[in-house]
């Protein structure tokens, strides 16, 4: 599919495009805008549904989380003018359990959300500043547990139809909006450990990363991202 239509600019927005072109030097833009659009409904679940073949594991310490939260992000591609394809990604603010960490845009389930979908796609357009119409969702994933904050997140593969001149993100929730090309982010040069320091955690722990202009994406977002990215390089997904 060619690349998205674009849509009008809003010069108070801000964002953040990452494209290393190799080895060059990696180059910066503000941005923001919205998303979403309707892909077949599931059921709000906490276990169950049959399991797929491109399913990854339910990862986390599911044992120690007898009540998890649950919340939906959205995984959202397009490809941009010349084809390449990229993803969204968002920084979050200092405030919150996940304050200032590199995140999928998503959130918690509200009680008037029909599905964990529905989740994924309110909260995505609220943090993004979309629309669902800006957005196709092409899969549903199997659910993943956080290891220590006590949420179980449902992943939704999504199709940017539209990429703004500027984001409007959320500024509450939302410190910067990231456009990362995948290719780079899955680059395996860019993996990597490092030690970490959390509220949750008694000691700094080495966990994996990975670095992207002076970005650093790890714990749930890395875990979901992992399976996918070579997947969505593929083909595999109709982005």
């Amino acid at each position: 599919m060619g690349p998205p239509e674009s849509v009008a600019a809003n010069p108070r927005a801000a964002v953040v495009t990452i494209s290393r072109n190799i080895n060059p030097r990696p180059c910066y833009r503000k941005i923001r805008q919205p998303l979403t659009r309707t892909a077949p409904r599931s059921p709000i679940r906490l276990v169950g549904r049959p399991r797929r073949p491109d399913d990854g594991p339910v990862t986390g310490r599911a044992e120690e989380l007898a009540e998890p939260t649950p919340a939906g992000v959205l995984i959202p591609f397009y490809r941009d003018s010349t084809g390449a394809l990229r993803l969204i990604l968002i920084e979050r603010t200092p405030h919150g359990r996940h304050g200032g960490q590199i995140a999928l845009p998503g959130g918690k389930r509200e009680p008037t959300d029909p599905t964990m979908r529905d989740t994924a796609v309110r909260e995505t357009c609220e943090e993004l500043g979309l629309t669902p119409d800006d957005c196709e969702v092409l899969r549903e994933l199997a659910p993943v547990r956080t290891r220590s904050t006590g949420f179980v997140v449902w992943p939704f593969v999504a199709r940017l139809r539209a990429v703004p001149a500027r984001w409007q993100p959320q500024e509450r929730e939302v410190a910067a909006v990231l456009d990362v090309r995948v290719d780079e982010l899955a680059d395996p040069s860019v993996a990597g450990e490092e030690e970490m320091d959390f509220p949750a955690w008694k000691i700094r722990q080495r966990v994996p990363v990975r670095r992207i202009a002076g970005h650093t994406v790890w714990g749930l977002t890395l875990r979901i991202l992992e399976p996918v990215l070579p997947r969505a390089l593929a083909g595999e997904y109709q982005v």
